[in-house]
């Protein structure tokens, strides 16, 4: 047996940035665990909505649970959102950890990192994912993604209103077209670095694996 602990900041960042591994790799689990540290209202339903889809289409149920914290608040409450994630986990069955980036410049991104690496040393995968708010990424890991994926995808991003967004800048193009279906070559724009492998930037998502056993 073997789990897959997806833990997230976020309601929006799965579908953002882990449709690519999940559609790839699920049938290696027996379970797929998403746990997201905040809520935030305007969110919600459109999330239960892409749960709804996502588990319909891999045709399994997917254990969801969510800290229930506030946004930008993990700082703040770094320890009892650790204590929350450590509770949850399944110590006597081998797991995989999907998370955000040290490297980012959203602090609950980072939080949500930190706590993760805790667990470095248990699991068998640990891999971050790219966000719009990444810097510097390295990754090492591309997965194409199928028409139907991208379809997907782009219809589970569709859902939330990207008008309520907390962003500063309310830009959010992260939302578009462009950044679904061409995410590297975007990101490689608004980041202004040159250490992407572009013949393989069309259309995938990319990791940066730390660990994998």
């Amino acid at each position: 047996m073997k789990n897959l602990y997806i833990f997230t900041a976020h309601l929006d960042d799965i579908e953002i940035s882990t449709y690519g591994y999940i559609f790839k790799h699920y049938k290696e689990y027996d379970n797929i665990r998403f746990v997201i540290a905040t809520t935030w209202e305007p969110k919600t339903l459109p999330w239960k909505q892409n749960l709804a889809e996502l588990e319909k289409i891999l045709s399994v149920n997917i254990n969801y649970k969510n800290l229930m914290l506030p946004q930008r608040t993990l700082n703040k409450n770094l320890d009892d959102c650790k204590d929350m994630f450590y509770s949850y986990l399944d110590y006597s069955t081998p797991f995989d950890i999907l998370t955000h980036d040290g490297n980012d410049a959203h602090t609950d991104h980072v939080a949500v990192h930190n706590i993760s690496r805790g667990m470095y040393k248990l699991c068998d995968r640990f891999l971050t994912i790219y966000s719009p708010s990444s810097i510097n990424y390295s990754c090492n890991y591309y997965i194409h993604l199928s028409d139907d994926t991208l379809e997907l995808k782009q219809r589970a991003i569709d859902r939330y209103d990207h008008s309520k967004e907390q962003t500063y800048t309310k830009n959010d193009y992260y939302f578009s077209d462009d950044w679904v279906h061409n995410s590297v070559p975007t990101a490689r724009v608004v980041e202004n670095y040159s250490n992407w492998l572009t013949n393989k930037s069309h259309e995938c998502e990319i990791y940066n694996i730390l660990k994998w056993v």
